[in-house]
């Protein structure tokens, strides 16, 4: 829903469903859709000059993407020895 209202730049709504996709990400520990959530939240408050943030967005949605990148690799150290 809230690409809909993004792809019609109606911004303040489109934050607002995608607040609620981020809400329910987080309770079910879902990473990918709360790194999605955060990704869209950022890219609408840049749509609205809300430079600082969309920036805190982002950054937010790279320690994710960092956490999700390093969890395979440290579950498969076991294996080189």
């Amino acid at each position: 829903m809230g690409v809909a209202y993004d792809a019609l730049s109606n911004y303040h709504s489109a934050i607002d469903c995608y607040q609620q996709h981020l809400k329910i990400a987080r309770e079910i520990q879902d990473k990918e859709g709360a790194q999605k959530a955060l990704e869209n939240l950022g890219n609408a408050h840049y749509a609205l000059e809300n430079y600082q943030q969309a920036v805190t967005y982002q950054q937010q949605r790279l320690a994710i993407a960092q956490e999700i990148i390093s969890c395979p690799v440290a579950s498969l150290s076991h294996l080189a020895t």
